[in-house]
């Protein structure tokens, strides 16, 4: 069994680090193909991340949730939520604004 653990760093480095450890070639064979997977996921990560922050930034309702600093992905992931959640009916958001103009 190798001890040795791959040292921390950017992902997009991964790779480079895992290649440096000396793994036992049956591991290494093992490994191998799991790495040469890693580029291409990590080029539809990067892709994703900015289509995501894209379509985020046209979001009226994104730019209130990230007043309160959370980042494009979850105010992405919250407003899908709500969306789901309040399919149909008035929603969240609409709804807080409307109390908040009766005060």
């Amino acid at each position: 069994m190798v001890d040795d653990r791959v040292p921390s760093g950017s992902p997009e480095h991964v790779v480079l680090r895992v290649q440096r450890l000396p793994l036992p070639g049956r591991l290494r064979s093992v490994v191998g193909p799991l790495l040469a997977l890693v580029r291409p996921l990590n080029g539809q990560l990067t892709y994703s991340d900015a289509t995501i922050e894209h379509l985020a930034l046209q979001d009226p309702r994104v730019a209130r949730l990230r007043a309160v600093a959370i980042g494009d992905g979850l105010c992405a992931r919250v407003m899908r939520r709500i969306d789901q959640s309040f399919s149909g009916r008035r929603g969240l958001l609409t709804s807080a604004q409307s109390d908040a103009g009766r005060s």
